[in-house]
């Protein structure tokens, strides 16, 4: 069986939540870019992209992207409180 200290199990926890914290940038500045690249347009080109419900699959894309790494952060937690 082999044993791991604290700092070895922290370590693990260091590099995940960097992974997690790499996903969550990434969907930010895409989000940052989408409500920038709407603010640019026009009223007009605005109520269009409005009743496209904000690009459609764009944003589903996002925001499951979004949940996953919410809930991989979720799931990181729950491991270090246990």
């Amino acid at each position: 069986m082999k044993v791991t200290t604290s700092s070895q199990r922290s370590f693990g926890y260091d590099a995940e939540l960097a992974t997690i914290m790499r996903g969550c940038h990434a969907v930010l500045s895409e989000i940052q870019k989408l409500v920038k690249e709407y603010d640019d347009m026009s009223t007009q080109r605005q109520w269009t992209w409005e009743r496209l419900e904000w690009g459609g699959s764009r944003i589903s894309d996002l925001r499951a992207r979004l949940v996953s790494n919410i809930s991989m952060l979720s799931a990181l937690n729950t491991t270090i409180i246990m």
